[in-house]
């Protein structure tokens, strides 16, 4: 289960080397609907609805290495609603009447929806609401202790991650936040667009998660970048 299995697949995808692992069974609420179609009406519809290639892509998880699913398609073929069935399947594959507690953490590159461009980029209100824990955070980065206070408030804040069932959407960067690293421990872990990802923001998101599964998407026809001898410099991606 844990997260060296991945790094050491992705080095050369030796399947010798890592364990096979059906991550239908790994989240049952998808099994439950993917293979014994004993899904509540609304989500077992959805899933029936899908196109076969859809439905390969999630049957599919059955043989995975390392817990590690690859999903792979043009831009505009449908990946990113395909993710969205996933997490249907995953927190109400059971019922919903009876959602899974699951903590489901999404990736998303890091100039999607303009996140990383100039004057777009707003703070949520969910961030401003715990903006007091940044503060302990940044003392005990500088080797100052914490008042009591900050330290409650710290605690409080890791307890709201450990305590907190549902989705977290982030970027790559964001995964580098040390709250979220020792405390969240997601059950699925989806990164959409891998194909614009490079070893440098892949290795350290796979080094602090150990997830009952990781999906990943992208384009496997996409070229990451290019390295320009002459400029001795890398180009963008083509």
């Amino acid at each position: 289960m844990g997260s060296d299995e991945a790094l050491r697949y992705l080095v050369d995808f030796d399947e010798s080397l890592v364990s096979k692992v059906n991550l239908l069974k790994e989240l049952p609420g998808v099994g439950n609907v993917v293979t014994d179609n004993a899904g509540s009406p609304l989500v077992q519809a959805i899933f029936d609805a899908l196109p076969a290639a859809m439905k390969r892509c999630l049957t599919e998880m059955s043989e995975s290495f390392a817990r590690l699913h690859f999903i792979t398609g043009p831009a505009g073929t449908g990946k990113t609603y395909l993710m969205e069935v996933l997490i249907l399947l995953a927190i109400f594959g059971n019922g919903i009447e009876n959602p899974a507690k699951y903590k489901v953490l999404y990736i998303l590159k890091n100039d999607a929806h303009g996140f990383s461009e100039d004057n777009k980029s707003q703070r949520l209100p969910n961030i401003d609401r715990y903006s007091d824990v940044q503060s302990p955070i940044d003392r005990a980065k500088n080797g100052h202790a914490c008042s009591a206070e900050e330290t409650a408030a710290f605690k409080q804040q890791c307890e709201m991650v450990r305590e907190f069932s549902g989705i977290m959407v982030t970027t790559h960067a964001g995964c580098a936040s040390p709250l979220l690293q020792q405390e969240l421990q997601p059950d699925l872990i989806i990164i959409d667009d891998a194909s614009n990802m490079s070893e440098t923001t892949s290795n350290y998101i796979m080094a602090h998660f150990e997830p009952k599964a990781w999906v990943i998407t992208g384009d496997g026809t996409h070229d990451y970048f290019q390295y320009d001898e002459a400029a001795e410099d890398h180009v963008d991606w083509v």
